[in-house]
């Protein structure tokens, strides 16, 4: 028999029976879901998601303790209810805003990791603000890997550490991510993103430049390239190029790396061995939208492209025509967007994309064709499938030689 909480005076036996009635919403989206009787495993992955939520919620905000915080798993190997990164692994770990911690751990195999301080609310969005961040290219590693860095509402010394603001009154977390090379496998080559800098020494946001007047403007973008983004990245392809490894940088809007023109001044910033360590991940998609010619970009880029990701973009014609394709509208409002994401071949024809395999082959392109599925019109089978079955039809990168 049920036990009202509320009935016997309990706050807690009240908020308890509101997150059973939470989990119960939550399953019966699961089982009526169309693809949930499609098979068993099915099934089993939808309830292994559900106990996952679960347990990170538990040990995350019911066992997350701000005087004694601990870094717990939120995401893994096994444990993919944020994503399916088998390389990346995320923990988080409460913290109040007003007490002085020092982090302190080791790097182990991990070829990147940072931890980031967000301060938005308590209410299961803390993500939306942050706060301030250290990666592995601000700390100090001793010969075993050690590492530490201060938080705190102000300086500790001048070894790294983040400031909390002192108008965050609820709920800061911290989460460490880190990236590791898949077990017995040699990483040659790290996917990411260029960054995008404030618009300032003091600005704690990202601040993606994209007219050159009013002229502050120009000269946040001169801040940007000349004193965060060239030394950094010089740095950081100096640490690759020792290890034997290579940085394939994602053209993204919304980074101080978005097109062909930005990806190759940084590539030709530093000497010819540290240009042949920096390439680019080519993902057509955000190309598409921006109105790039993919075979004047792939020409133009040749050896530079160290990756890429097969994925499609379709441009609205009526929403596009009207507001252009410099789009804020939320990416799940597909009918009122400029362009959304798509599976490949439902963007642009099978033959765009036999041309941009040709392209690549005609550059010297010998890696993979990486499926990237971020179409909302498809479940992540339907669009992988059909995404195949395009890609079978365009002639192949390896079977071209």
């Amino acid at each position: 028999m049920a036990v009202d909480g509320q009935r016997y005076g309990l706050e807690t036996g009240t908020v308890f029976a509101e997150i059973m009635d939470e989990l119960r919403v939550l399953e019966q989206k699961m089982v009526t879901h169309p693809e949930m009787g499609s098979s068993d495993q099915n099934v089993c992955e939808a309830y292994r998601w559900l106990f996952s939520i679960t347990q990170v919620a538990l040990d995350c905000f019911v066992w997350g303790d701000t005087a004694a915080p601990r870094f717990v798993d939120i995401v893994g190997t096994t444990k993919k209810w944020g994503g399916d990164n088998a390389d990346a692994y995320y923990q988080h770990a409460p913290i109040d805003p007003q007490r002085r911690y020092r982090v302190s751990g080791y790097r182990g195999d991990a070829v990147y990791l940072s931890l980031t301080v967000y301060g938005g609310p308590d209410d299961g969005h803390y993500s939306t603000r942050i706060v301030g961040s250290v990666s592995d290219a601000d700390l100090t590693f001793d010969d075993e890997g050690r590492f530490s860095f201060w938080i705190a509402p102000e300086a500790v010394d001048a070894g790294p550490g983040i400031v909390t603001a002192g108008d965050i009154t609820k709920g800061p977390t911290i989460t460490r991510y880190e990236v590791y090379p898949a077990k017995g496998v040699r990483v040659d080559r790290i996917v990411t993103f260029s960054g995008c800098p404030g618009g300032g020494p003091q600005d704690r946001t990202p601040n993606w430049v994209t007219c050159p007047w009013p002229f502050d403007f120009s000269d946040t973008l001169k801040y940007q390239w000349d004193e965060v983004m060239l030394p950094y990245w010089e740095k950081t392809a100096k640490f690759a190029a020792d290890h034997g490894d290579k940085i394939a940088i994602e053209m993204h809007p919304g980074f101080c790396v978005y097109n062909p023109g930005t990806m190759l001044r940084l590539r030709n910033a530093f000497g010819s061995k540290l240009a042949e360590t920096i390439g680019c991940n080519f993902d057509p998609s955000h190309l598409f939208w921006q109105g790039v010619d993919l075979t004047t970009a792939i020409r133009t880029l040749g050896t530079a492209i160290l990756h890429f990701h097969a994925k499609d973009t379709r441009i609205d014609p009526i929403n596009a025509s009207l507001n252009g394709v410099l789009d804020m509208t939320p990416y799940r409002e597909f009918d009122k967007r400029s362009w959304i994401f798509r599976t490949v071949g439902y963007g642009h024809s099978e033959q765009v994309w036999r041309d941009i395999v040709s392209d690549l082959r005609l550059v010297g392109y010998d890696g993979a064709l990486s499926i990237e599925h971020e179409d909302g019109l498809m479940s992540n089978r339907e669009g992988f499938e059909k995404a195949v079955l395009t890609r079978a039809a365009v002639p192949s990168v390896k079977a071209a030689r």
